[in-house]
């Protein structure tokens, strides 16, 4: 386990006024590779069956996919599947069955949550389209943890910063990323992500099955960048925007869980402060 510790108040460190880190940061300008525990558990599944909360304070019994690899104590968000997005719950699992999917969880939830067999369709034949509406259970565990920390200020999240700075044979970030947990990270009151890929253009960035939540600002940024992918990866309990990516090319966005928007309460920035959505995609041309 990583723990980033700082204040909101500290001095920053910063090597661009657009930068904006703060304190608790981790900042990459080399190689920086982070491997956790390879497992057949899944990141994700839907439930198969509809839940119903039963009387507050009880644990609660769901149906869900089979063979999934979770483990006893593992927490897991139950995604918002109705006209809410304020409907998402966070619990642990008590046991999970794999051979029936039978997963239990304490504490209950309160809320019910669209379950069933296969997703509905529309239309017939080969033109047939599936429309999942079955509630998403993720899986936020992973065995490598980056976090900030939450005794010297709990409001104040980690960054982890990503960026080519001086000279680019020494100084580029050259990243690969598998099975991390990002913890509690991304400032609260600005327009920063808790993993920031920025202006790095000289070597591949990989991230992949890794997991950010609990984050006070954005979840994944990206800007001015080339050669990222960003692959089966969860993003979950952020605030704002999921996934940011601005005037970047030869980058791979492909198979993420983003789930649990959460709007942002503060006046500053005005213009784009209230947006709440999963995927913010803006590309420019070089023209522009």
């Amino acid at each position: 386990m990583i723990t980033l510790c700082g204040r909101q108040n500290d001095n920053s460190w910063a090597v661009h006024q657009d930068i904006m880190v703060g304190q608790k940061a981790l900042v990459v300008a080399g190689v920086f590779e982070l491997f956790g525990r390879e497992t057949t558990a899944k990141p994700a599944a839907s439930l198969i069956l509809p839940f119903t909360p039963p009387s507050p304070g009880n644990p609660s019994i769901l149906k869900t996919e089979l063979n999934m690899g979770w483990k006893n104590g593992d927490e897991i968000r139950i995604g918002a599947s109705g006209f809410s997005p304020y409907e998402t719950e966070k619990t642990y699992i008590k046991t999970y069955t794999p051979t029936t999917g039978t997963l239990i969880v304490e504490p209950g939830l309160t809320k019910s949550h669209h379950g069933a067999a296969t997703p509905p369709s529309l239309g017939s034949g080969a033109s047939t389209q599936l429309i999942e509406t079955r509630a998403q259970v993720v899986n936020l565990n992973r065995d490598i943890v980056i976090r900030g920390s939450w005794h010297d200020d709990p409001n104040w999240g980690c960054t982890i910063l990503m960026l080519d700075y001086g000279n680019l044979n020494e100084q580029a970030a050259n990243v690969r990323m598998n099975n991390v947990e990002i913890r509690r990270c991304s400032q609260r009151d600005t327009l920063r992500g808790a993993l920031r890929v920025w202006r790095s253009t000289a070597h591949k960035k990989e991230i992949k099955n890794c997991v950010i939540h609990g984050s006070s600002s954005w979840g994944f940024m990206m800007d001015q960048s080339t050669s990222v992918d960003f692959l089966n990866n969860v993003v979950v309990g952020f605030t704002g925007i999921g996934v940011f990516v601005s005037k970047s090319s030869n980058t791979q966005i492909k198979n993420n869980v983003v789930m649990d928007n959460n709007k942002r309460s503060w006046p500053a920035y005005r213009r784009a402060s209230d947006i709440m959505v999963g995927y913010y995609i803006c590309l420019f041309n070089k023209e522009d």
